[in-house]
């Protein structure tokens, strides 16, 4: 991974934490970011949890262009930008995410 695509990373991170920050109700939702929680396997890595009297909503941020279309399920997702090209993404951070919901 190239140091560009780190940086374009952090601040698609940082975007959304500070959109979550401008327009959620600190009062109404507790916010945490970057949270690093021991597994089986070593750790995993949470971008964003939001608490709420709604819910618990687990935000896993990317920052790609175009849109994205897939399910939980599926291990590759497709990437379509406007001109009508589309590839597949390699999804292993699905399997990241779903990891996330079984941590206790």
């Amino acid at each position: 991974m190239s140091l560009a695509n780190i940086f374009k990373g952090w601040i698609g991170e940082k975007t959304a934490q500070f959109g979550m920050w401008l327009k959620l109700d600190k009062n109404t939702y507790r916010r945490f970011h970057n949270l690093i929680l021991p597994t089986e396997n070593g750790t995993t890595q949470i971008d964003h949890v939001l608490l709420s009297v709604y819910g618990i909503f687990v935000v896993e941020t990317k920052n790609y262009e175009g849109w994205i279309y897939g399910d939980k399920t599926q291990r590759e997702w497709t990437q379509v930008f406007l001109r009508k090209i589309s590839f597949k993404i390699h999804c292993i951070k699905i399997t990241s995410t779903l990891r996330h919901w079984q941590v206790t």
